[in-house]
């Protein structure tokens, strides 16, 4: 297996899943998504630990960031969308009985999530186009008065 900073955005998120769901289940079932984020790299062979202390700076904006969070907070919100995880609050996340009574590999896990997921982020990138689009109608009328 190759390390996790050669994977693509896409395959980091995958892997991020099983990980993330092992480290809860290690963590008695919540953590804050800080605590989190440190343990699965802490723990992960495959994750340097320098992922969460090397930043990039944005070209566009001149902006720090940490590349890192990308692929964390995208499996995250996949994790919740497919009823793995909850977040009773803020900051926090919460391991669903779907999740604690999940116990197979990476690709089965990403698999099920995605087969869910999937469909909803498709639904939330329609309802944004719809959105954008009245926006763009209602600036023009307004843009006309």
């Amino acid at each position: 297996m190759k390390n996790f900073e050669s994977m693509n955005r896409s395959d980091q998120e995958a892997y991020l899943m099983l990980p993330i769901i092992n480290e809860l289940k290690q963590l008695g079932g919540q953590s804050t998504s800080k605590e989190l984020k440190r343990n699965v790299v802490a723990d992960d062979k495959l994750i340097q630990e320098n992922v969460l202390t090397s930043f990039k700076k944005s070209l566009s904006t001149g902006r720090k960031y940490l590349p890192f969070n990308f692929p964390f907070n995208f499996a995250i919100t996949n994790l919740v969308m497919a009823g793995m995880l909850e977040r009773p609050k803020k900051g926090t996340l919460k391991l669903t009985k779907k999740a604690r009574d999940f116990h197979g590999t990476g690709k089965e896990l990403s698999d099920q999530v995605y087969e869910i997921s999937l469909p909803e982020w498709y639904t939330r990138s329609e309802k944004n186009k719809k959105r954008k689009l009245l926006y763009i109608k209602l600036k023009k009328l307004i843009n006309q008065n």
